[in-house]
């Protein structure tokens, strides 16, 4: 994409390219940067354009809606709940007798490049297969998804899981028109399990990871 022909908000946000709609600069509103805990502190413009975009192409259509967007803010901020209680620039803590992971952030990206590209820099080029802004090719580099403000975070959710491989199965069911709140959170379940996180096969899921999900998503308390 040529960067020269994008137009940016004051914040580093996409306001149009040759191949996006104009959209309002303005950015939501942020409460508390400290502890995200209203979905009102996730969203954006650019958000919402990298959802338009995922939710009309192929495979998708019909999907696009206020209701289908406020459904994946809700999922994006009880993920955001489960694996950092909220804390945008929280780092993993490790539990007893295992390692500290480089898992950092509101959705705990994993930033260390050990193994060779981060999960970190794979969601951010997920990302910039819809949209486009300043902040992903800063933090492609830096790896410091602390320094990003909870929306932009956000961003990178969902654009991670949006453009997962086998994801549309999943997100069609959780958009569903006609699903049951009970069906919603089954949804939620599986794509924060089974996209979000990743375990080898025949490996036992990590029981703070299933109470976490029970708590935040089921709303099952432990």
């Amino acid at each position: 994409m040529d960067m020269m022909s994008n137009n940016y908000d004051a914040f580093g946000n996409i306001l149009s390219t040759p191949e996006m709609e104009v959209i309002p600069s303005r950015r939501a509103e942020i409460v508390d940067v400290s502890n995200v805990s209203d979905v009102n502190q996730i969203r954006s413009p650019l958000a919402e354009t990298l959802m338009t975009k995922h939710l009309n192409r192929s495979g998708m259509e019909g999907l696009d809606s206020t209701k289908a967007r406020n459904v994946l803010y809700d999922f994006a901020l009880k993920v955001g709940r489960a694996e950092s209680s909220g804390d945008p620039k929280v780092k993993n803590r490790p539990l007893e007798g295992k390692e500290a992971s480089s898992a950092t952030g509101l959705y705990q990206f994993l930033v260390g490049t050990e193994g060779g590209q981060s999960a970190l820099q794979t969601a951010v080029n997920r990302a910039k297969k819809r949209i486009d802004a300043p902040w992903l090719d800063e933090v492609f580099k830096t790896g410091k998804v602390e320094d990003l403000t909870p929306d932009q975070q956000t961003v990178l959710f969902l654009g991670d899981i949006l453009e997962k491989e086998g994801s549309d199965k999943l997100i069609k069911s959780l958009l569903d028109p006609n699903a049951s709140e009970k069906e919603q959170k089954k949804a939620m379940y599986k794509i924060y399990l089974n996209l979000h996180h990743t375990k080898k096969e025949g490996e036992a899921w990590d029981p703070k990871i299933l109470a976490n999900a029970n708590r935040e998503i089921l709303g099952i308390k432990n």
